[in-house]
């Protein structure tokens, strides 16, 4: 068995790419829309990854999927669960995710196009949000109202990330490409960005 997973993220005005970032991926439908219902097959996922760049500071990303086949539409379909913390800026998401396919039979192998679509919405972290907002506990030296990042308000932004993704699956390999673009609503100082990640297996006999 061999697996390479190549990720090309591009920002508009920098890039980045860190360890935790990869571990989703080993995920199928993370990596490849197109893999929902992949063989005729059901499936349920779920992974939750811990991580920080200081003991103070702790971020964590949590996602669930479905999965399956419909026999009678003769499409794959899938459904999303997201949910995550970046701890140094006190701000969650939340959000939902839907995609659909349908192979076409090529030879002796298929082509599998795929279409995803994802919703998050961002928020004030809220333990944070009840201690600045609700309490009240902290002042300034003139009697105002101290506000922890990422600000006085609950709800922040929206973000919308469509996906494509294409797959290609035969005897001997497996091999496929998806690319995401996301939209930001209401939050005119974050960029948007886009990643596209190509990924190949190699099948072995038998197996």
């Amino acid at each position: 068995f061999l697996l390479l997973v190549l990720l090309l993220q591009r920002r508009l005005l920098s890039s980045s790419q860190t360890e935790h970032g990869l571990l989703p991926y080993s995920n199928n439908l993370l990596l490849n829309p197109s893999f929902a219902g992949f063989n005729r097959s059901t499936s349920v996922w779920s992974n939750l990854i811990f991580f920080s760049h200081s003991p103070l500071n702790i971020n964590y990303s949590f996602s669930v999927t479905y999965d399956t086949w419909l026999e009678k539409t003769k499409t794959g379909t899938a459904f999303y669960f997201y949910q995550g913390l970046k701890g140094k800026l006190n701000l969650v998401h939340t959000g939902a995710g839907f995609t659909l396919n349908r192979p076409i039979e090529i030879q002796n192998g298929k082509v599998i196009p795929s279409i995803n679509l994802s919703y998050l919405v961002y928020s004030k972290q809220w333990l944070v949000y009840f201690l600045d907002n609700v309490l009240d506990l902290e002042k300034d030296t003139n009697g105002n109202s101290v506000y922890q990042q990422p600000g006085d308000g609950f709800m922040l932004y929206k973000e919308m990330i469509p996906r494509l993704g294409l797959l290609w699956d035969s005897p001997i390999l497996t091999a496929g490409v998806s690319g995401s673009r996301y939209h930001i609503f209401e939050q005119d100082s974050l960029m948007p960005r886009a990643h596209i990640v190509l990924h190949a297996t190699k099948k072995m006999k038998g197996r």
